[in-house]
């Protein structure tokens, strides 16, 4: 009955005291979470004495931070337990849902965030200020974030309309922010579709040997050695260091963006030569970049070979993955092999997506930014102009 009655009290309190409500929905999680420990068994005990301590502090309105106790032998399975965790949350509170794990308190501790399934994570920026993030941290959403320190590369893929476009600029407004003490970021663009970021180059300070249409073989050239050139000299300079723990952070590097629209289909109109040694060039971005911090981003419509023009082992270099919209079986397995969906779970409207990267078990379903503006990719377009005019004075 104790049981029965305090599901009772905490309903009343629920209702009239708001105190007790964070604290009452803080005690549910942390019981449901012993249940399915203890009852559900989801951790694989097999003796009552290593059920492990379960600690919840609230983090927000809408996020918990949960604190499952590491104990021998058990650690990787309780690391990546959030998903049953989840399903048993989601079965008895129905809007929360676990982070995937990690380590805290000296690896004492697994830690997880608890997330309200029912909250708009959308980022909604409204002024130039909401870029600004601590050095190399990407916001997707106000859920997720993206370490480019750690994982440099980008591939985003939708069709017209999907929402591609506005969240590749709201992606890059936020690169372009990063300065590592007096060195600035640097951006190249080949936009083979000489759409938006052909004017975007054109309109603003952009130097002229960092853009390229891609319809001049040597000019093309002419950007990936400059860019070779670039991180051969920082790699020479992280050589030369002592600590096998330098990083290009550490160097005082800022990152540098190689930005491809529409690549796949515009280097197919350059003479073999010249597509060998493009390829070569981007290969090497691919596997050698993050160390020096040259960050690759590619932009296609189509998730394949054809649509990108990257090879499956170049492909498995991109930290990154995004596919925007409804998707065919071939471009997910393309991008994120062994992980498909039925057609009807993949289906999403404009600006909504999948997200896929090497710490993640599974995709991540995400709305992709969308500024509190009208007109959004114009006021998106007029924010990099300012900053790249900013860092090309």
């Amino acid at each position: 009955m104790r049981y029965r009655k305090d599901n009772i009290w905490y309903n009343l309190a629920y209702v009239t005291v708001s105190p007790l409500v964070n604290w009452t929905v803080a005690q549910r999680i942390k019981r449901s979470i012993k249940h399915a420990i203890v009852v559900e068994n989801v951790l694989n005990l097999t003796e009552f004495s290593e059920v492990p301590k379960i600690k919840i502090e609230r983090k927000n309105k809408f996020e918990y931070i949960l604190k499952i106790q590491n104990i021998s032998n058990k650690h990787d399975v309780i690391k990546m337990s959030h998903l049953a965790l989840s399903g048993s949350l989601r079965g008895r509170l129905e809007r929360f849902e676990l982070s995937q794990g990690h380590d805290v308190n000296g690896g004492n501790f697994i830690e997880f965030q608890v997330n309200d399934v029912l909250k708009n994570w959308q980022f909604r920026p409204s002024k130039i200020s909401d870029f600004k993030n601590d050095f190399g941290i990407i916001k997707i959403d106000n859920r997720l974030s993206v370490d480019i320190t750690k994982s440099s590369h980008f591939v985003i893929s939708g069709s017209t309309g999907t929402g591609k476009s506005t969240l590749f600029l709201s992606l890059l407004a936020q690169m372009l922010y990063f300065r590592n003490g007096k060195s600035k970021p640097d951006l190249f663009i080949v936009d083979f579709k000489n759409g938006e970021l052909a004017r975007l180059a054109k309109q603003s300070n952009l130097p002229k040997n960092h853009f390229s249409d891609g319809v001049n073989g040597s000019e093309l050239l002419n950007i990936f050695e400059n860019i070779d050139d670039l991180m051969n000299e920082r790699q020479r300079k992280q050589l030369n260091k002592r600590s096998f723990t330098v990083t290009s952070e550490h160097d005082g590097f800022s990152p540098v963006y190689v930005v491809l629209e529409e690549f796949g289909s515009g280097i197919a109109l350059q003479d073999k030569k010249t597509q060998e040694a493009i390829k070569k060039y981007i290969a090497k971005i691919a596997m050698q970049g993050r160390s020096s911090l040259v960050c690759l981003v590619i932009l296609s419509q189509q998730a394949s070979v054809q649509g990108t023009g990257l090879t499956s082992a170049v492909i498995d270099q991109m930290s990154n993955k995004f596919l925007m919209g409804q998707t065919t079986p071939t471009q997910r397995t393309y991008l994120m092999s062994g992980f498909d969906l039925p057609d009807k779970a993949w289906a999403k409207g404009s600006g909504k997506g999948y997200y896929y990267s090497d710490d993640l078990l599974v995709p991540y379903e995400f709305t992709g930014a969308f500024p509190a503006d009208e007109m959004a990719d114009d006021w998106l377009f007029k924010v990099l102009k300012s900053e790249i005019n900013a860092i090309y004075r």
